[in-house]
């Protein structure tokens, strides 16, 4: 029970997280290699990238990482494997033992089909061909971070035997780079041990050109003009979502299309997010910008008084309502910014003041659906507000 408690300690804090921890179930599928390549190579072989992180000496955890070369089911994407070795911890009078990592990855894709059977994977482990004897036997997210769970845990050696144990490989896909990210192990003698992997360097919904400008920091007021607010009303009683096949899932409301999503789980989230409110609204659709819908905000508005929640396993990023201002940016038009954060681009001064009502009112900014990979993936992806 005190390990448990510790744990979710451990992800709040890591989150940041000031309420419950809210986790989600991540599907894990045994693979084995070298099959498990042709996913991400048509030539079934590819060359990694390995990055370790000490434990104990002699002990380690390995970041793999390497991208999906094109014509593969994967292609572009980068993936993620990860390893816990302890076979060279030896000599040790009692065995030391991990039994969870947790590492801050970000939102993980779930349209690649790992084992072959047809569907849509989560994690895959490398349970043969390969090295290893230990797998974890769950992975749950919160937030950014995942937790991997060994049950039994992973084991070092003693004096003068058994050799210590290593786990199999397993891995994630992401459509992010890497960059070297926090990582913890549950540990029996040592507590919470903190390490290094890489995983997904943490991204917004859309990729902002021009950089970070420094400035000081300070609620940023609007000043000039404002926007009108751009509002739709509808029935949350007459949502519906709509199978079209091949190309989604459609949240409508009477005649109404709301939104379009990749998958069933996705829209899933879309329907219970608008079941909460009464009016969906934008800022700049009628921004004349060739990339237009990078310059278009979404928000909800009204309380429906229906049953709902937040959903679990919510992609959030949190900020500072303080922080948050908006600035003329040139050639690029007006960005909202809070600290070192790029978070909306808009057209023109107008349209920045009426997001920055937004930005200001609340402290985190989420989206569902980051995670599709449509050719036209923005028009896949739904982003709302809350506290």
């Amino acid at each position: 029970m005190r390990s448990s408690i510790r744990t979710t300690l451990l992800l709040a804090a890591m989150a940041g997280a000031a309420g419950p921890v809210r986790a989600t179930p991540l599907s894990l599928v045994n693979v084995s290699a070298p099959s498990i390549n042709c996913v991400f190579n048509t030539s079934c072989t590819v060359t990694v990238s390995d990055f370790t992180s000490p434990i104990w000496g002699d002990g380690f955890l390995q970041s793999r990482t390497y991208q999906a070369a094109p014509g593969s089911p994967a292609a572009g994407m980068w993936v993620y494997e990860y390893r816990i070795d302890l076979t060279r911890v030896v000599g040790l009078a009692a065995p030391r033992t991990i039994s969870s990592l947790i590492i801050d990855f970000g939102p993980v894709v779930n349209s690649v089909d790992f084992n072959g059977d047809g569907g849509g994977d989560q994690v895959f482990v490398v349970t043969g061909g390969g090295l290893g004897s230990v797998a974890p036997v769950s992975a749950e997210q919160t937030g950014r971070l995942i937790t991997f769970t060994f049950s039994p845990p992973v084991v070092s050696g003693t004096s003068p035997a058994p050799p210590g144990q290593t786990t199999f490989f397993f891995g994630l896909v992401s459509r992010t780079a890497p960059r070297q990210v926090p990582a913890r192990v549950a540990t029996n003698t040592n507590g919470i041990v903190a390490l290094q992997a890489k995983a997904p360097a943490a991204a917004v919904l859309r990729p902002i050109p021009g950089g970070i400008i420094n400035r000081p920091g300070g609620l940023q007021p609007a000043t000039g003009p404002r926007a009108p607010e751009d509002c739709i009303a509808y029935d949350p009683n007459d949502l519906r979502i709509v199978d079209e096949g091949a190309n989604g899932f459609v949240l409508t409301s009477g005649n109404m299309r709301m939104a379009m999503l990749d998958n069933h789980a996705d829209a899933g989230k879309a329907l219970a997010l608008a079941r909460q409110h009464t009016h969906q609204c934008f800022v700049g659709r009628n921004n004349p910008r060739p990339d237009r819908a990078a310059y278009i905000m979404q928000y909800w508005r009204g309380v429906s008084g229906l049953p709902g929640g937040l959903m679990p396993g919510e992609d959030c990023i949190g900020y500072s309502p303080a922080a948050v201002g908006v600035f003329d940016r040139g050639a690029l038009g007006w960005r909202m910014e809070a600290g070192q954060m790029a978070m909306q681009l808009f057209d023109n001064q107008a349209d920045a003041n009426r997001g920055l009502m937004t930005g200001q009112a609340f402290s985190k900014q989420c989206f569902i659906g980051r995670g599709n990979s449509r050719p036209n993936r923005m028009g896949y992806i739904v982003e709302y507000w809350h506290n």
